[in-house]
């Protein structure tokens, strides 16, 4: 399927930091949060913009973007 960097948005949040992304081009899939983000404490909330490594039906979220 999509093995890039894409851009999406948080739509839904799930057990053991996952989240549920939609991603621009209107495909829902899983993600999960980097090492990264995790280690600088950074907080994902419903609406958040993020970029995501996808491979397949899952993904990393990557970056999240400032508003």
């Amino acid at each position: 399927m999509i093995i890039n960097n894409v851009v999406g948005i948080i739509t839904e949040t799930l057990p053991n930091l996952m989240f549920r992304v939609k991603l621009d081009s209107n495909v829902e899939i899983v993600a999960s949060m980097s090492a990264k983000l995790r280690l600088n404490k950074v907080r994902l909330l419903v609406g958040d913009r993020i970029l995501v490594y996808c491979h397949g039906s899952i993904g990393r979220i990557i970056l999240k973007y400032k508003i």
